[in-house]
Parts: C-alpha cells; sequence; structure tokens
C-alpha cells in the first residue's frame, strides 16, 4: 500500500473516531452552567455566603457577573398564577410618588388594581385586549396592548415594574455585581447593572422560589430613581371573578 493511501485511511479513521466521540460527548462553547438553588429564606442580611443561605446542601454555581445570567436564564421560570401586592415609588428633584397595586395573574392574563386618584383604577388584560375602568363604573375602554412591549410582558408594563429579562441580553461587562441573598421573606438572586441609553444602574432581585421580581432599585448617578418592593406572592390560582369584562 502507497504511503499517501494510508495517510488517507489513517485520516478517514482519526475522523470518524472524532465524530464518533463527539456526537457521544457533545461540545458546545456556549453551553451554560447548571445549577440547583436554594427554595427558602434564613434570614433577612443581604449578600450572604452560599453556606447561610443554605446551599451547601446544593451543588450551586457561584452567582457573579460572570455565571448570573445563566442561572436566572436556565433556572428560574416565573410562576404562572399568584397574587401579590407591590408599592412603586418614583423620585426627582423636589418630589416623588408612590403606587400601591394589587396584582392577580393567570398565565396571559392580569388585573391589576391601583387607587392613583382615591378611586380604584382597574386594568383587566386578556389575550389581545386591555379593559380600563374606575371604581364600580361599568363604563371601560378597550385597547389593544401597545407593540413596544420588548420582552412580551405587557403585565410589567402596566404594572410599572422594571422587567428583569432585560439582564440577559446585556453583555457581561455591563453586569457590575451580583450574587444570592435574601429579599422580602424570600431567597434571591440579585444582579446589579448598566442599562439604556442614559446607563442608568439598576439592581433587581428574583425569587428563586417563583422567579418573580421581588425588588428593585434604579439610580441615576448616585440618585436614587425607582424603586419597587413586593410582599410574599399568594401562588395559587386567583378567583375567576377577577376576569370577567365589566358589563
Amino acid at each position: 500500500m502507497r504511503p499517501k493511501t494510508l495517510r488517507s485511511i489513517l485520516l478517514l479513521a482519526v475522523v470518524c473516531v472524532l465524530a464518533l466521540i463527539l456526537s457521544r460527548y457533545p461540545f458546545d462553547d456556549t453551553e451554560l452552567p447548571q445549577v440547583a438553588l436554594p427554595s427558602a429564606p434564613v434570614s433577612s442580611d443581604s449578600h450572604q455566603s452560599s453556606d447561610r443561605l443554605g446551599l451547601g446542601q446544593y451543588t450551586a454555581v457561584e452567582v457573579n457577573p460572570s455565571t448570573v445570567q445563566a442561572v436566572v436564564g436556565q433556572t428560574l421560570a416565573r410562576t404562572g398564577a399568584y397574587s401579590r401586592n407591590i408599592t412603586v415609588e418614583r423620585f426627582w428633584q423636589g418630589g416623588s410618588s408612590t403606587e400601591k397595586l394589587e396584582c392577580h395573574i393567570r398565565g396571559n392574563d392580569a388585573h391589576i388594581i391601583s387607587d392613583p386618584t382615591g378611586e380604584k383604577k382597574h386594568t383587566l388584560i386578556l389575550d389581545d385586549a386591555i379593559y380600563i375602568w374606575y371604581g364600580s363604573s361599568s363604563r371601560n375602554y378597550k385597547g389593544i396592548p401597545a407593540s413596544s412591549s420588548q420582552y412580551g410582558n405587557i403585565a410589567d408594563e402596566f404594572s410599572g415594574l422594571i422587567t428583569y429579562e432585560e439582564l440577559l441580553e446585556l453583555d457581561t461587562d455591563l453586569i457590575t455585581d451580583a450574587g444570592y441573598t435574601v429579599y422580602g421573606d424570600e431567597s434571591c438572586i440579585w444582579a446589579q447593572y448598566k442599562a439604556g441609553q442614559l446607563g442608568y444602574t439598576t439592581k433587581v432581585y428574583i425569587s428563586i422560589a417563583t422567579g418573580l421580581l421581588m425588588g428593585a432599585e434604579r439610580f441615576d448617578g448616585e440618585d436614587l430613581i425607582y424603586r419597587m418592593s413586593s410582599d410574599v406572592p399568594a401562588i395559587e390560582m386567583p378567583s375567576e371573578s377577577l376576569f370577567a369584562i365589566p358589563s
């Protein structure tokens, strides 16, 4: 057998072996780390070690600016049915506002009740229609959700919430800190990052148990301009009556 032919056969054999190895053990340089997360809070202290947060019983990846996108994107999913109360505060030079909202979520449907002027405002989101009415009035406005919902979460927009999925699309160098902590009596993953054209610094706290945003802060330089906090959600299907269109 000629040397050239022999080399060709050997090269083909090497290629076949490599193909077999890769088929059994596929390599993906974008593969994200797997992580098991705790489910119960242990104290109200922030920025705690993994041991204090009860992570010792899990095979847990360290949450830091390099891994937080993988951990949030791979392991957290929003609970599909729940009710909770949230508070949204906004701050500006010389003033501030506070809005308290009662939120009921059922899949893609939402009923958000706020009290901006002393008369309860109801926002009912069903499929592709929005109904808004005040107090017990039977008159209501029907519209279509704005197509500007960047992450497809209309309920977040109407609740005035930061949609934390924006974190997943950032360049890693825009994430300045991250870790585990306890916030609002829930074990959370937190992350601090810069986003948007104005480069605001945002900090979010995401519940490990429910995948819901438990708190958030946004700063313009050193000035706090936004803060959101949530009570512990009631994880149950809201009453069907909450999603009835007013007649």
